[in-house]
């Protein structure tokens, strides 16, 4: 869940979980410890080890090895690393999981190194930060963004080339268009000189399209009514 309170500054702190009926006996299992809290630090372990290289702090693999030893996601593979793809072989053969820790970086290194966001050389194990891993982790983009900047980013582009790249960035992917929305969003497309005023490649139905609208508008200091998209 996280933690209430500022370390340093508070003894305590107060958290509220606001959801569903439907979802409540699955927060009270939790907040019981009958169901474990499992890690999911291995979808995002590239974009928080490029964080570590930019940091200075992780230079090699062996040096992440020892970075991901203090993560909760350690913890867990070794109380329960059947969730984690390995076996109590693999974990009696190798208490501390070293070499694993060591595979998941090297995966890491790997993925980063095709998004151009480190230099890794596979055989000494060094871990080079690049500009891109500087510019990703300075502002929080994601690995997945980086790779569609580097596939489609060109020296010369217009405008509307750039809504297009940047509308299909990763971190958009929870906005999708919903049918109580679209009326307002036909109408803000139509409005050319306040709201609109570059055409957008797509149907308002599209996600992409969606995104392009609301930055256009953001740009724009168009008012909006509907409280989904102002939120």
């Amino acid at each position: 869940f996280g933690r209430a309170g500022r370390p340093g500054f508070d003894t305590s702190g107060e958290g509220v979980i606001v959801t569903e009926h439907k979802k409540l006996a699955h927060y009270l299992a939790l907040l019981t410890h009958s169901t474990p809290i499992e890690s999911q630090f291995i979808s995002n372990l590239a974009d928080n080890l490029n964080a570590e290289v930019v940091l200075g702090t992780v230079t090699n693999v062996r040096e992440g090895a020892q970075w991901l030893g203090y993560t909760y996601l350690h913890v867990r593979m070794t109380q329960n690393p059947l969730v984690y793809g390995l076996t109590w072989d693999d974990v009696r053969a190798d208490p501390g999981l070293l070499e694993h820790r060591r595979k998941l970086v090297r995966e890491a290194a790997r993925t980063l190194d095709r998004a151009k966001m480190v230099r890794f050389d596979e055989r000494s194990g060094q871990l080079y930060q690049t500009e891109a891993g500087r510019i990703a982790s300075h502002f929080y983009i994601r690995r997945a963004s980086m790779e569609i900047f580097d596939e489609h980013l060109r020296r010369h582009m217009t405008m509307p080339e750039v809504l297009h790249m940047v509308s299909h960035s990763s971190e958009f992917e929870n906005i999708s268009p919903r049918e109580d929305e679209m009326p307002e969003l036909e109408a803000l497309q139509r409005d050319r000189k306040r709201a609109c005023p570059i055409e957008i490649k797509g149907m308002l139905g599209d996600k992409a399209s969606k995104v392009n609208l609301l930055m256009q508008v953001y740009i724009s200091r168009a008012r909006m009514e509907s409280f989904s998209l102002m939120s």
